[in-house]
């Protein structure tokens, strides 16, 4: 098991791996993966919950102001997916 995200990357790398599919959450995506361009697509489900304020989706970031190169909106039955290619 990977301990730390720093050792996701240096495992990948030691693998020769080019491409990931990596399940985390905004503030980990945010602060490390989306920071450092390491991020090509992201896949974002919204779901209708009453949560009042809730936090936010990416710790320092808007979805608004994502380097997307295509966003693409598909409307489940119960829940929107919103796939966002970003520009590197």
């Amino acid at each position: 098991m990977v301990t730390t995200v720093g050792n996701v990357v240096k495992e990948a790398e030691s693998m020769e791996l080019r491409h990931l599919w990596l399940v985390v959450g905004g503030k980990l995506a945010s602060s490390l993966f989306l920071e450092k361009g390491l991020l090509t697509h992201l896949c974002i489900s919204e779901m209708r919950v009453k949560l009042k304020s809730g936090i936010p989706l990416f710790s320092d970031h808007k979805r608004e102001r994502l380097p997307a190169e295509k966003t693409e909106t598909v409307q489940k039955r119960s829940f929107k997916q919103v796939e966002i290619a970003l520009r590197n």
